[in-house]
């Protein structure tokens, strides 16, 4: 299989969020990019079943403090308090897609608990010195041509 098909197929699981599609993608790409997050997601299925959480219509964890009826509910010790994962992947597709620093720092403040956060850190941190040694590039280009002229070879 391609990477851009490993790509569609786990653009397609994190959008429909439920365990079905993880495992869909864990069993079609099983040394695909994403597999190890997809492992982790079934886990949380998994757990949630052990814990005798319910889930939603359509494989779906509900959202941390929400009953499966719902109805909000004080959120107890065992609940998650992170995101709700349909929340937090669409957020953290949305950065991937667009791809800019800025929609990395998006995704931190819209998902300031989510489970991508310390990726989200690290993507920034490398665009952001992307950024800084393409200005320092282009300032020595600048400079280059400045001096050029000033020599009259410009």
């Amino acid at each position: 299989m391609q990477i851009a098909d490993d790509a569609a197929a786990w653009n397609a699981a994190m959008q429909a969020a439920s365990e079905g599609d993880f495992k869909a993608y864990r069993n079609t790409f099983p040394s695909g990019a994403h597999v190890a997050e997809a492992r982790r997601r079934i886990d949380e299925f998994a757990q949630a079943r052990s814990a005798g959480q319910p889930l939603l219509a359509g494989g779906l964890l509900p959202a941390a403090g929400r009953h499966t009826d719902g109805a909000a509910r004080a959120p107890t010790a065992s609940v998650d308090t992170r995101a709700p994962i349909a929340d937090d992947d669409r957020a953290w597709n949305t950065a991937m897609l667009a791809g800019d620093e800025d929609a990395f720092k998006a995704y931190q403040k819209a998902i300031p608990n989510g489970a991508h956060l310390a990726e989200a850190r690290r993507v920034i941190a490398e665009l952001s010195q992307a950024r800084g040694t393409e200005a320092l590039r282009r300032i020595d280009e600048l400079a280059r041509a400045d001096k050029l002229v000033e020599d009259g070879q410009a």
